[in-house]
This record gives C-alpha cells, sequence and structure tokens, in this order.
C-alpha cells in the first residue's frame, strides 16, 4: 500500500461500541456505489478531488446552480462551466485535442473559461453596460467556480439570475461566431436571452401553480 493510502487508512477513528464492519461507499449519500459515483471518483482522480468538487463545502453553490429560476439548460450550462466542462480552446489544449489555444473573437492567447465569459473584448461591452459590472470587475478570477461561488455571497436572486444569463448568452454568441453563424448584435441577442428566461419562469409559475392543487387533491382524497 502507498504511503498516502496507509495514513488515510491508519487516521480512521475505530468505534468503541465494537459493531460489525461494512462495506459503504462513501461517494453517495446512501452508502451504495453506482455507475455514475464510479464515473466522477475515475475522472476526478482521488478522494480530494471528490471531496472539493461535491464535498459539504460546495452543497450551497450546487443548490444555487440547480435551483436557480430559469430553464434546465440554464442549470447545465452553469454546472459546466463551474466544473470546468464548457469547450473552450483552452480546456482543448489541455486534453490535447487541438494545439491552439487563442481566442478566435479577439486574438488573446488564452481562452479560458472565464475569459470567454467575461474578459473577452468582444464580450467584456456587455458587462460594462450592465448595472453588474462593479461586481464583475472586482471577482475573483482564480477559476469560473470560484468567481461564481463568489457572486453568489454578494449578488440577490435576481441579480444572480442576470448574472447568469447574461454568461449563457455570450456563451452563445461566442459559439456562434465559432461556428460560423454569427449574431447580427450581440446587445440585442443579450436581451432576447434575459427575455426569454423571464418568460419561461413566467410560464413554470403558471403551470406549477396550477399543477399544486390537482396534486394536493389526488392526496387528500
Amino acid at each position: 500500500m502507498v504511503k498516502p493510502g496507509a495514513t488515510l487508512v491508519v487516521s480512521i477513528p475505530l468505534s468503541l461500541r465494537r459493531v460489525a464492519d461494512e462495506r459503504y461507499w462513501w461517494p453517495s449519500s446512501d452508502g451504495c456505489y453506482s455507475t455514475k459515483s464510479g464515473y466522477w471518483m475515475g475522472r476526478l482522480g482521488h478522494c480530494g478531488g471528490w471531496a472539493s468538487w461535491f464535498g459539504v463545502d460546495n452543497d450551497v453553490l450546487w443548490k444555487a446552480v440547480w435551483g436557480l429560476d430559469g430553464p434546465p439548460k440554464l442549470h447545465h450550462f452553469l454546472w459546466r462551466a463551474c466544473t470546468g466542462a464548457l469547450a473552450t480552446k483552452g480546456r482543448l489544449t489541455e486534453r490535447h485535442i487541438i494545439q491552439d489555444k487563442s481566442c478566435l473573437l479577439c486574438g488573446n492567447d488564452d481562452e479560458s473559461i472565464i475569459h470567454s465569459l467575461i474578459d473577452c473584448r468582444e464580450i467584456a461591452c456587455v458587462w460594462r453596460n450592465s448595472p453588474l459590472a462593479g461586481y464583475i470587475e472586482n471577482a475573483p478570477r482564480s477559476s469560473f467556480r470560484e468567481m461564481f461561488k463568489w457572486l453568489l455571497q454578494r449578488l440577490n436572486n435576481d441579480e444572480l439570475r442576470q448574472c447568469s444569463v447574461i454568461m449563457w448568452a455570450g456563451w452563445s454568441f461566442r459559439n456562434s461566431m465559432v461556428h460560423e453563424e454569427p449574431w447580427n448584435c450581440l446587445q440585442q441577442g443579450v436581451q432576447g436571452y434575459i427575455k426569454w428566461v423571464d418568460e419561461y419562469n413566467e410560464y413554470a409559475k403558471l403551470v406549477f401553480h396550477r399543477r399544486l392543487p390537482r396534486s394536493s387533491m389526488g392526496a387528500t382524497s
């Protein structure tokens, strides 16, 4: 056994009640192994990596990502951004898929996730005209996940949703340029995304509001 593993084993506290040992898969909440948890454990490569992404310290982050008012596509976009899964040229270079990691829009040497969503000069004009400009300017740049956690502590729900939608729109604009189907106007495109999400939320409220009494009636009958 390698030394780090042996250290972890020795550090396990022993029970004073002398209960029987049981197999328990700690990455799952119910202690049972699942293909999904095994996949993520293998991808992250070590226990520390799993704890870093899915541990208690990030519970608030993931609840905010998946609980944000908006369509599932918005949630999935934020999850991909927070886990480093957006296919920026910087990320593709790290995975040895391409060799050129420069930004297609502005020519920056490294198209990171933060660059593509925030700092690229083609996108930055949207943030400068946004009431969230001050927050974005002062937000940490170590990683998108840390930036989003920082914003989560300072923005209210409406501001966080607007911030997330602008990021999502910026990513869609970036992709339209990459795939040579550019938007006619970035500012109009961003406003269109904001309007679309607002309309989705209004529709969702009506649908869920109408469904709730039916389920309640069914439960009491």
